[in-house]
């Protein structure tokens, strides 16, 4: 079960921040009001993997997967948005309508080289990057001798 309240920090944009109740240690009250906001609660998450929502709307995301996981996309969507905009020898074209978050970035890593994104850029420029500090991770701890 989670807990969905908005941060009222006068110095952060407002948003909506999500806390999983079991990670709670304590309850401190507040003498403070609030402001009561109407959530959508059967479609806040909707446009989400996952519960981490950035506050961005919703992006065309178009993926590419290889053959071998065509079969697994078909029979298991990732998301209740998928479309399989084209089935090749070589490849399968997914689009998404999602926000980019934590969860989906991490979903898509579990594909780990069955997968390539090709829109929208700004997400192809975060697999590029993490990516890059993997590899670097990886490569600098063999260069240096730690053992696997």
């Amino acid at each position: 079960m989670y807990l969905v309240g908005k941060d009222i920090h006068p110095s952060k944009e407002s948003k909506f921040l999500t806390f999983a109740f079991d990670r709670m240690k304590d309850v401190v009250v507040m003498n403070q009001g609030f402001t009561e906001e109407h959530v959508d609660q059967e479609n806040y998450f909707r446009s989400a993997i996952g519960i981490s929502m950035s506050g961005e709307q919703p992006v065309r995301i178009i993926l590419a997967f290889n053959p071998t996981q065509t079969a697994y996309i078909r029979s298991q969507p990732i998301h209740s948005s998928q479309l399989i905009l084209e089935e090749k020898e070589n490849q399968c074209l997914v689009e998404l309508e999602l926000v980019i978050n934590y969860e989906l970035i991490s979903l898509l890593f579990s594909f780990r080289d069955q997968v390539r994104v090709l829109e929208p850029q700004n997400l192809v420029q975060t697999m590029r990057e993490t990516s890059e500090r993997l590899y670097s991770m990886y490569h600098l701890s063999s260069l240096m001798g730690y053992a696997s």
